[in-house]
Formats: structure tokens, sequence, C-alpha cells
């Protein structure tokens, strides 16, 4: 009895009758301290790193235009500005401006494509399609779309109601086709990547072309020496063609 009460005066623990050394107590308790300080400076340091990442975030991204050729501010204003004129969507590709005050933008992840007025940000569904991708007017100002669940290059009406161009190229169905331009004679020019090939489908032509669209529809291959084609564009007078 008198061993227990001896134990409790030097701050030991006594298990069925025996004791160990007050050291092992003071160890104890400094460790939880340690324990305890190091918990109070995480959540100080968790809380200091979240206000910061609030910080960033209420601050307005930096846009600055770099010109690679003093002939770039032919085009551009050197002090233009970045501003938002819709939000909302999911993955967007192929914004095309029409001169009524509206962009056709299409949103791979809802599968339609929008008119996004310029005016008020308001948007509206123009056609519910399979991942739709890049989009220009063809001499007709009809909207001419990348369709890559089609697999096709597709001409749509002013109501969304679409016609196939082109799926197929020597009898083999396009990859999924990316991006889009239409030539001064009507000539369309896209590119077919495998980067959007609809899942569970077969790649039937073994590379990833760039191609020709005729105004009488014969498809003509132009290269197939690029991995995974993306983005066109076209300059020194539709002498050639870029790719990106």
């Amino acid at each position: 009895m008198e061993d227990a009460a001896k134990t409790s005066r030097r701050g030991g623990v006594s298990i069925d009758g025996g004791g160990y050394d007050a050291a092992w107590g003071d160890t104890i308790l400094k460790v939880l301290k340690i324990l305890i300080g190091i918990g109070a400076l995480g959540l100080v340091a968790l809380t200091l790193l979240a206000n910061l990442r609030a910080q960033n975030k209420a601050k307005a991204r930096a846009f600055e235009l770099t010109a690679a050729s003093p002939k770039f501010w032919d085009l551009f204003e050197q002090n233009a500005k970045l501003a938002t004129v819709g939000s909302g969507f999911g993955f967007t590709e192929g914004p095309v401006w029409d001169p009524t005050g509206f962009l056709f933008v299409s949103d791979e992840e809802t599968n339609k494509i929008f008119r996004l007025y310029i005016a008020d940000g308001r948007k509206e569904e123009f056609v519910s399609l399979g991942d739709p991708d890049g989009n220009t007017y063809d001499l007709q100002h009809h909207l001419i779309d990348c369709a890559s669940v089609l697999r096709a290059i597709i001409q749509l009406d002013d109501k969304g109601r679409y016609t196939v161009l082109a799926d197929r190229y020597e009898g083999k169905k396009f990859n999924s086709p990316n991006d889009v331009l239409v030539g001064p004679d009507g000539t369309i020019y896209f590119t077919d990547p495998t980067l959007d090939l609809p899942k569970g489908e077969k790649q039937e032509i073994p590379f990833q072309g760039v191609y020709r669209l005729g105004p009488a529809g014969q498809v003509q291959l132009l290269t197939k020496e690029l991995s995974q084609p993306n983005g066109t564009g076209v300059f020194s007078r539709w002498k050639e063609i870029l790719r990106r």
C-alpha cells in the first residue's frame, strides 16, 4: 500500500500492484506536448495555405500579348485586354464568330453546340451532337463541324439539321476529325487524329491524316506523316496549310 502511494506521489502509474519510474510519465507528457504543438502548427499552416489560395483565386489572371513579328500588331492592338464572354461550359472547342452577334461554340462534355451571344453572355443550344469539335463556315455560310462520334465532317443548316459531307477515306472510317477550315474555292481541309476515337470503336485507318475535301465530295489525303494533327491554319495566300 505504501509502495503504491509512493508511486502515486512520484507521478507513476500502478498496474496490478506494480509501478514504474516517474521519468516515464514525464517522457510521455513531453511527447504529447510535442504532438499537440505539431498539430497546432499544422493547423495554422493549413489555414495560411487556404487563405493564400483564396487570394490567388481572387486575383485576375495576367494577360499580355507578345509579338514574334511586328506584323502581329497589324492584327491586334497592343493594349488588348482579355475578357470573359461566356461561362458555365464543360470543355469548349471550335469558336466561330457570326456577324449577327454570337459565337458558335462546341462543348465536348455536354455534347452540344451552343450559340453564345456576346452582348449579354446568353447561350442557347443549337444542336445536340456527340462530341462536336472544330467549326468553320462554308462559302454559303453553313456551319461545318468535325463530329467526332460520327467520325465525319458534317454541314448544318440554321435549324441544326446536319448532312454528312464525308466520313470515309478509301472505304475506311475516319478516326475522329478534329479541326477544319474552308479555302476560297470552297475546298474543306481537316485533320483526323485518334484523340477522340469513340470508345469501343476500331481504328480503321492506320495513321492520323490531314485531308482535302473537294467541292464535288472527293477526299484527298494530303499527308499521313504527322502524329495526332490537331488545329489548322493557313498563310501566304493559301500556299501553305498549318497544323498544330
